[in-house]
């Protein structure tokens, strides 16, 4: 069953939420996905630890309590040489391995689709944990199978120093003021920095991790910086024609001056040129391995594919009414043109009818197609 929106608890909303928590503070979110049933049961998740393609993880609790970190694809053996201790499984990118899995992603759509890294999907058994950690991204844990006790320390400032001898990350000091068991549709919402420690109570845990990341200042900076020196000419010298006499080696104000001006025009943006190349940053994520798809038949439904990155921005700062004015659509890194409207429905986790745009859109829709940057959404659709 797919739910639509979350269910808040005391009388928040997206809003409210986005307002006091995100961010901010955690919140645990009972009952967040009412009769949450997962579509992916442990024997499933193992499976896919098996691939070639898939980053998958394994953390062995060692005699001493540290945790041992091998990295995947992972022989059918394995689990069995590790039946009966505590380990955890951890897959990363659940939702493009398994694109109907990201119909269950629907109700945190309040959070623009670029924001969004990935579904990382665990499996414990009773006991079972990643140790008590930090994240450096925003996160939902929800519970998706059997049950898993969260311990928290929702204290302002926290001891985040690691174990010297784990591989694992784990904080060499943990001391929770906070915790609750959560049962399948629970939700556990973390902010960045805050210590956790999720520990299964009993077997058949699985949990779902859905992370929301943003680039640091310093990897803004640096991407914004490699995107505007690709813009200018290539070997171009620095107009110099003002230099003041100097010492022998000396850096002169004049020579300073130079420099500093021509760092300030080649950072001096308009609203405009700073939203191309952040929508161009923002969105180059997408799989690295993309390539035309050699496809020209347009489906009758489209959506965009797994790996792709999307995100639009507005020429002017009024929302139109009728979705008809053009806005900047970024894909993977890629800027381009087309309606308010499609823009929004091809950033949103749904479907759209390509029978029902006209001129220009349907132009995007075909290279877009053809760019494998949106798919028949026939790779979307479940047994069910």
């Amino acid at each position: 069953m797919h739910h639509e929106n979350l269910v808040w608890p005391d009388g928040l909303t997206a809003d409210t939420f986005l307002q006091e928590y995100w961010q901010n503070r955690a919140l645990w979110m009972p009952q967040a996905l009412p009769n949450f049933v997962t579509p992916l049961s442990p024997d499933e998740l193992a499976g896919l630890a098996l691939e070639e393609d898939i980053a998958s993880r394994l953390l062995v609790e060692q005699d001493n309590g540290d945790l041992a970190l091998e990295h995947g694809p992972f022989a059918a053996e394995r689990f069995s040489e590790i039946h009966g201790t505590r380990f955890s499984l951890l897959v990363p990118d659940v939702d493009k391995h398994l694109p109907p899995l990201a119909n269950t992603l629907k109700p945190f759509d309040f959070i623009p689709s670029w924001r969004m890294d990935d579904l990382m999907v665990s499996y414990a058994p009773d006991g079972g944990s990643v140790g008590a950690h930090v994240d450096a991204y925003d996160v939902f844990l929800l519970q998706a199978s059997g049950s898993r006790e969260w311990l928290i320390d929702t204290r302002p400032v926290s001891n985040t120093a690691t174990r010297p001898t784990s591989d694992a990350g784990q904080l060499a000091e943990f001391t929770p003021n906070d915790s609750r068991v959560l049962e399948p549709g629970d939700i556990l919402y973390l902010p960045p920095g805050v210590p956790h420690h999720g520990i299964a109570r009993g077997d058949g845990c699985t949990t779902w991790s859905i992370g929301f990341r943003a680039p640091s200042s310093a990897q803004l900076v640096l991407a914004l910086a490699e995107q505007l020196a690709s813009r200018m000419l290539a070997n171009t010298p620095l107009d110099d024609v003002n230099m003041q006499r100097g010492q022998s080696g000396q850096l002169t104000p004049s020579s300073v001056a130079t420099y500093k001006d021509a760092w300030r025009r080649a950072v001096d943006l308009d609203d405009s040129q700073f939203t191309d190349v952040l929508g161009r940053i923002l969105t180059a994520h997408g799989d690295p391995d993309q390539s035309d798809t050699g496809a020209t038949d347009l489906p009758a439904r489209v959506r965009s594919a797994p790996w792709t990155r999307l995100a639009w921005a507005s020429d002017t700062t009024e929302d139109s009414t009728d979705g008809n004015d053009e806005v900047a659509l970024f894909a993977n890194g890629e800027p381009l043109r087309c309606s308010r409207a499609l823009a929004i429905a091809l950033c949103s986790r749904a479907s759209t009818d390509a029978s029902n745009w006209m001129g220009k859109d349907v132009e995007v829709l075909v290279g877009l197609f053809e760019s494998g940057v949106l798919v028949d959404d026939a790779v979307y659709e479940t047994d069910e």
